[in-house]
């Protein structure tokens, strides 16, 4: 009633929101960001040794770093076009790059929303911290510029003490988790249902086939999935890799990562050998063993995988033998199905949480239980500085009940 009435002629034009249109980086730019990019990858560094220089060979990035360098790269590149600097049709001016004023002017185009959405500080950080690299390889007289003063901008100031709502859900699900002995006791049982279930349908495998005998059944590949799990969950309810990592385990070839001694110490585990090529930071772990509980027993589950399941999972979880990777222990998954696997079982057995939330329980509890810190970083393959970062609430918490109990204490001496 509020609105004028619309008579028979009357129509609405529908304006489409503007789209922004990122322009194309110059082929200059381009050229020199993959220069960069290349020899950051091969681990070519240019060093000075008194008035000369040489060229030295590192071991170079990881696969996930090289891709952040290359998203960094092009969003300097867009800050650049941004601001003007960038004119199509003329050619690229590289003393562009020479000046150091220019990130400044960068970050501000990012942090008022001129690049498109406005990315948070710590992402914005990470990108200024990349091209400061790039520009100074660019020019090295750069190298003499402090950008001190820049990151204590607004635009780029650290927010790792600052709690996001990821942060607080994940907080919160760690203090719950140390405080309720059935979610620890339904956590570290998982390996056990997963294999008590997975077990006498393998052993019936051929039993559980359409009737017709084309292709694999939905009880076939639920059992898969199954297994999958138990094998999964014996590594990560005890040694939390990320789901990357695990995705990555070999049995097969000239150095498998997972043995089975059959002598010394730990003759009744399965011990694991994590090469730092397959972890995202290049921490690798040696002779790490998957210690046995009362009931559950990695080893039996593991050497009951490879046996009996590896081969299935070979023959029926894959639609392209191109993707088939008998070496691999879960043969070559796509971590995004493994994830699929996760969500849908875990909460049959009881919990809800995602596979990279195993490492964050873990070392809750163990912080909690007295580890210390720089053991637990060891662990979880990250340095002692993010895990002090990542796991300080456990301590906080601890400390807070420390001096409620002694201040208890104190009123209850008084008669309080």
């Amino acid at each position: 009633e509020l609105l004028p009435p619309v008579g028979p002629d009357d129509t609405y034009c529908l304006v489409p929101p503007t789209t922004r249109v990122v322009p194309p980086l110059p082929h200059e730019y381009v050229e020199l960001m993959e220069n960069y990019i290349s020899a950051a990858a091969e681990g070519r560094v240019v060093v000075s040794f008194g008035t000369e220089e040489r060229c030295i060979k590192t071991k170079g990035l990881s696969k996930a770093r090289i891709k952040n360098i290359y998203v960094s790269l092009r969003w300097l590149g867009q800050g650049i076009s941004a601001l003007g600097l960038l004119p199509e049709g003329k050619a690229f001016d590289q003393s562009i790059l020479t000046s150091p004023v220019l990130l400044y002017d960068v970050v501000d185009a990012c942090a008022t929303g001129r690049l498109g959405p406005i990315c948070d500080t710590s992402t914005r950080r990470a990108q200024c911290n990349i091209a400061v690299s790039f520009l100074r390889w660019v020019d090295p007289s750069i190298s003499s510029v402090d950008f001190e003063d820049l990151f204590r901008s607004v635009s780029l100031k650290n927010t790792s003490d600052v709690e996001t709502e990821d942060k607080i859900r994940k907080r919160k699900a760690c203090l719950s988790f140390i405080r309720d002995e059935k979610h620890q006791r339904r956590f570290f049982d998982m390996p056990g249902f997963f294999f008590d279930t997975a077990k006498p349908l393998i052993a019936n495998f051929d039993e559980l086939a359409r009737p017709d005998g084309n292709g694999v059944s939905k009880e076939q590949n639920r059992a898969l999935e199954i297994a999958i799990m138990a094998a999964l969950t014996a590594i990560n309810t005890r040694f939390p890799a990320r789901l990357n990592t695990l995705n990555k385990i070999k049995i097969g070839g000239k150095y498998p990562h997972v043995l089975f001694p059959t002598e010394g110490k730990h003759d009744g585990c399965a011990l694991l050998d994590i090469p730092g090529d397959i972890v995202k930071n290049g921490r690798y772990a040696t002779g790490v063993p998957l210690m046995n509980g009362i009931r559950i027993k990695p080893r039996e589950i593991l050497k009951w995988y490879i046996d009996d399941v590896h081969p299935l999972v070979l023959k029926y979880k894959h639609k392209h033998a191109a993707l088939r990777r008998p070496e691999l222990l879960f043969t070559g998954l796509h971590d995004e199905t493994i994830r699929r696997y996760w969500r849908n079982y875990t909460v049959i057995a009881g919990l809800d949480l995602t596979p990279h939330m195993c490492r964050h329980f873990t070392a809750s509890l163990l912080l909690a239980s007295g580890v210390a810190i720089e053991d637990i970083a060891e662990l979880l393959c990250i340095s002692v500085q993010v895990a002090e970062k990542t796991y300080a609430f456990v301590a906080r918490n601890a400390v807070i009940q420390n001096v409620m109990e002694a201040q208890a204490n104190i009123y209850r001496n008084l008669g309080v």
